[in-house]
């Protein structure tokens, strides 16, 4: 077992890979490659997490999967060159981390991948027209009782009336979407704000 930070180890890749630097993708997968095999390490916060990079699909993506020791749930991502786009996939064990993102206007994306499965693979990929985000609204202290709203569509997991919830617990998800990604960000993180402050108005 290979011992070092993972996230510090794939930061150090990314900034000083020559790969990364010339935009290749090609180059940049090559150089992820170079992963492969069993790591362990410390996350920021200290705790022991672990991870594995393997080649998969005939040679064709990278899967690493990424593990805290007390924790029962891996976090999958994989990397994929397609022609001159480089992918990474986040599959998230929250389903909504991934799919909130990336629902289509019209219809479903878990339909899309289950139809896949079944060998029915749509005309063309479909790429989000903007950037979109969403984020966590934790509670900065507690909330007596979440008063009764008229939620805008742009939440989701919205607590009930009068539902109690304690400081750094989650009140709802914001989403934004916007021409930029660091534009739908900042909407995303103004909506969060918005959502705090209605929960203490009188």
């Amino acid at each position: 077992m290979k011992a070092s930070s993972v996230v510090t180890l794939f930061a150090l890749l990314v900034c000083t890979s020559p790969g990364l630097a010339q935009s290749s993708p090609q180059l940049s997968f090559d150089v992820l490659k170079s992963l492969q095999g069993n790591w362990q390490g410390k996350d920021s916060l200290g705790h022991p997490v672990k991870a594995t990079f393997r080649l998969t699909g005939k040679g064709s993506a990278l899967m690493s999967e990424y593990a805290e020791a007390d924790q029962n749930e891996d976090m999958i991502s994989m990397f994929h060159v397609d022609g001159d786009r480089f992918w990474l996939l986040d599959v998230n064990p929250r389903p909504g981390a991934t799919l909130d993102i990336f629902e289509p206007p019209q219809g479903s994306l878990f339909g899309l991948h289950m139809a896949a499965c079944a060998g029915n693979l749509a005309a063309a990929p479909i790429y989000p027209p903007n950037a979109k985000a969403a984020a966590i609204a934790y509670a900065e202290n507690d909330i007596a009782s979440v008063p009764a709203l008229e939620w805008p569509s742009w939440t989701a997991d919205r607590p009930q009336p009068k539902t109690v919830v304690k400081a750094g617990e989650p009140v709802c998800t914001v989403f934004a979407c916007d021409s930029a990604a660091a534009s739908a960000k900042s909407v995303a993180d103004a909506r969060r704000r918005m959502v705090l402050a209605w929960m203490h108005r009188g």
